[in-house]
């Protein structure tokens, strides 16, 4: 570590997560002396409970002056730790891969999901102003409440949380998320099923905030699809201009009676889309999924809408 903190030019900086001689939350202060660093990749960061009397300093923040991508796989405790001695004004990505499926017993689970809730309450814009992206993978169930301190970062263009599932989520949430972030480009976020899903109407809140919106992940709530008549003759259609991805979870359920009156109400909304399809989950994280036929239905129409447009992509992504 001595030999790299010499290096005062250094830019970039990656530890492998893969590594077992992680870099010990200690040295996150020593990184501090670098003053050029732009991507910190820290690794595999400790935070089980055998590492829960390494707290480091917690009253004071560190500043990376230059500091633009933050990347780093720990439990819930570690990425507190780290996101708390964190303050910075440069900072544009934090991307965390939270050690899911690797405690060593069940009251370890238990013990580090109450950190779950106060990790993103460091994430705000006193902090991380000029954040414009944020993923979480492996994250599981995620409490809608936990979101609130994002609101105030007006810049975000990437919200991804992969592999978890928000456990319930309404019209008025997804209209409070849309609406604060103007510039969103990329939306995942799955609703656990059975539970309060956005309705299907919802998808006005992201046409009429998010113009720059390309990718959308997001289960919605089916029961009532709106009749092709009432759709197809209303002016108040606002399309998603720029969407050309759109999946859901491989646990949303839609009944084959409307898959035709689905399929008509997202193609009127979707009209640049390229790719749609049902998103393939880990059940040891996700739990007990359905059968995606007829999501594949309302998919294999939208896909007539570009279907020239998707051959010339997959022409170009062929390997030669």
């Amino acid at each position: 570590m001595q030999d790299i903190l010499e290096l005062k030019n250094l830019q970039r900086l990656s530890f492998s997560s893969f590594d077992h001689t992680t870099v010990g939350l200690g040295y996150f202060k020593e990184l501090e002396s670098l003053p050029n660093i732009k991507t910190l990749g820290l690794g595999s960061l400790p935070g089980g409970r055998s590492a829960a009397e390494e707290k480091g300093p917690t009253e004071s923040f560190h500043n990376f002056p230059a500091l633009e991508n933050l990347s780093f796989t720990s439990y819930n405790r570690g990425a507190v730790q780290i996101l708390s001695q964190l303050q910075s004004n440069t900072l544009k990505t934090i991307a965390f891969n939270h050690t899911a499926g690797k405690y060593d017993d069940e009251e370890e689970f238990d013990w580090d999901s109450e950190f779950s809730g106060e990790l993103l309450s460091f994430v705000t814009d006193k902090q991380f102003g000029s954040l414009t992206k944020l993923q979480i993978n492996s994250w599981g169930t995620v409490d809608p409440i936990w979101l609130n301190p994002l609101l105030q970062i007006r810049g975000m263009e990437t919200f991804d949380l992969e592999f978890a599932r928000c456990s319930y989520l309404t019209d008025e949430m997804v209209e409070a998320m849309t609406s604060a972030w103007p510039r969103l480009e990329v939306f995942r976020l799955y609703v656990e099923d059975g539970l309060c899903q956005p309705s299907i109407q919802s998808f006005q809140s992201f046409a009429k905030h998010c113009p720059n919106l390309q990718s959308l992940s997001l289960d919605f709530d089916t029961s009532v699809v709106p009749s092709y008549e009432s759709h197809h003759e209303s002016s108040n259609i606002l399309p998603l201009e720029n969407i050309s991805v759109f999946s859901v979870s491989s646990c949303a359920c839609i009944h084959r009676k409307d898959v035709q009156g689905l399929t008509e109400y997202l193609r009127a909304r979707l009209p640049s889309l390229v790719f749609a399809f049902v998103e393939n989950r880990d059940n040891r994280i996700m739990g007990l999924c359905y059968d995606s036929r007829d999501w594949s239905g309302v998919f294999s129409g939208l896909m007539e809408l570009n279907a020239e447009e998707r051959r010339s992509l997959k022409n170009i992504l062929q390997p030669l």
